[in-house]
C-alpha cells in the first residue's frame, strides 16, 4: 500500500496530490494513532543531554546488543538504558533503512533518559516527510529503493482510510485509554483484486471527491477512543475553553516548521521541513479555499536547512507569532470547497 500512494507524493507541499485535492498526515493523525502530545516543548538545535553516557558503538544490531547488555540478574545501569533507548529508536520507532546502527538518533535516547520533554510528535510527522521526499527522488531516478523511518506510522493511518477494505478484528473493545495505533495495527487489506497496489493507486490517485463511500480521509475527527486530553480536543465543552485547547488547536493549525532529526554534533545542520495544515483544510474539518501563497510544482519550499541558532531563533519567533494570532472557537465541520480552489486544482 505504501508503495501505492507514493507515486502521488510531493514534495514541494509534503503532501499526496489526488484527483480530488491535496490530503495528507497531520499532527491530529500522530496523536490519534500513538497518543503522543502535541503540546510538548520544540526540539532545537542547542539540546544537550547534562552528561556523556559510555555506550560501546558498534555497527551491527547483534554486536551493539552484545556489547552493551548487562549481566543477567544485575540492575539495569543507565549506560544500559541510554543503549536500549537507542537500539529501540533505530528499531522500532524509526525504523532507520540501513541494515547497521544508525547515528542519526544518538542525541535523543540520553534525553529520553533523562526525563527531557521534547515533542516527539513533530519529529516523527517530519522524519516521515523527509523519507517519502526520498523515496520519490528515488523513484525518479530509477534508484534501488531503500525504504525506512517510520513508515509503520503512514501504513497505519492508511489503515484507517482504507477502513472499508481491510478485514477487521471480531473484537468491538471501546475503551477510551485504547489508542487508535492499536485497532489500526490489527486491520489486514482484504481487495477483491489480487493485484491490491493497482487497486490502492486506482482508489487513491482517481478519487475525485473528497466525501465518498470508499475513502475516509477525516478518520480521525470522529472517534471513540484515545487519550481523553484528544478527546477534549476533538470534542470541546461549549462552555469551556480550556487553555490546553487553546493551544492544542493552535499547535494543530498553524504554519510551521517542524525538525526531520536532530543532529548528533554542534557542526551538523539542523534540518526542518514545512508543516501546512491549510493545505488540506478539509482533512480538519474545514472549508479548502486555494492557498497563499501557491506552491508551484518545480519550487521545492519544504525542505530547509538551519544554518546558526539565530535562524532557527527566526522560526520559532514566527511560528508563535502565528499562534498568537489564533482565537478558539467553536465551529461545524464541512468538507466543501470554494469555486476558485476547484478552478485553480483542476488547472495545477
Amino acid at each position: 500500500m505504501i508503495g501505492a500512494v507514493t507515486c502521488v507524493w510531493n514534495r514541494t507541499t509534503n503532501n499526496f496530490h489526488l484527483s480530488c485535492g491535496m490530503v495528507g498526515m497531520s499532527l491530529l493523525v500522530v496523536a490519534a494513532i500513538t497518543g503522543l502530545p502535541i503540546n510538548s516543548p520544540e526540539c532545537t538545535p542547542d539540546m544537550q543531554s547534562r552528561r556523556q553516557y559510555k555506550i560501546v558503538w558498534t555497527s551491527s544490531y547483534s554486536d551493539f546488543i552484545g556489547h552493551n547488555m548487562g549481566a543477567e540478574g544485575k540492575k539495569i545501569t543507565e549506560n544500559e538504558h541510554v543503549a536500549f533507548l537507542f537500539y529501540w529508536l533505530n528499531t522500532i520507532l524509526f525504523y532507520s533503512r540501513s541494515v547497521q546502527m544508525s547515528k542519526l538518533y544518538l542525541p535523543l535516547p540520553a534525553l529520553l533518559h533523562e526525563g527531557k520533554v521534547l515533542n516527539l510528535a513533530k519529529l516523527l510527522l517530519g522524519h516521515i516527510f523527509e523519507e517519502l521526499g526520498q523515496f520519490v527522488c528515488d523513484l525518479r531516478d530509477n534508484k534501488i529503493i531503500s525504504a525506512g523511518g517510520p513508515l509503520w506510522l503512514l501504513q497505519l493511518w492508511l489503515n484507517a482510510i482504507f477502513k472499508n477494505f481491510m478485514t477487521k478484528p471480531e473484537s468491538g473493545n471501546t475503551d477510551k485509554q485504547y489508542i487508535e495505533g492499536f485497532r489500526l495495527s490489527e486491520f489486514k487489506p482484504n481487495f477483491l483484486d489480487a493485484q491490491s497496489d493497482e487497486a490502492v493507486f486506482s482508489l487513491f490517485h482517481s478519487c475525485k471527491d473528497f466525501d465518498n463511500d470508499q475513502l475516509n480521509f477525516t478518520p480521525f475527527l470522529r472517534r471513540n477512543r484515545g487519550p481523553a486530553w484528544l478527546d477534549r480536543l476533538l470534542f470541546p465543552d461549549t462552555n469551556e475553553e480550556s487553555e490546553l485547547t487553546y493551544r492544542s488547536w493552535a499547535n494543530l493549525l498553524a504554519v510551521q516548521v517542524i525538525p526531520i532529526v536532530l543532529p548528533s554534533n554542534k557542526k551538523e545542520r539542523f534540518k526542518i521541513t514545512l508543516y501546512a495544515p491549510y493545505l488540506t483544510a478539509r482533512q480538519l474539518g474545514f472549508s479548502q479555499a486555494i492557498p497563499t501563497p501557491q506552491p508551484r510544482n518545480d519550487d521545492l519550499f519544504c525542505l530547509i536547512v538551519i544554518i546558526t541558532q539565530e535562524d532557527f531563533n527566526t522560526c520559532l519567533l514566527k511560528k508563535q507569532q502565528r499562534r498568537d494570532h489564533f482565537n478558539f472557537l467553536i465551529y461545524e465541520r464541512s468538507s466543501f470547497i470554494t469555486k476558485f480552489y476547484f478552478e485553480w486544482w483542476t488547472a495545477y
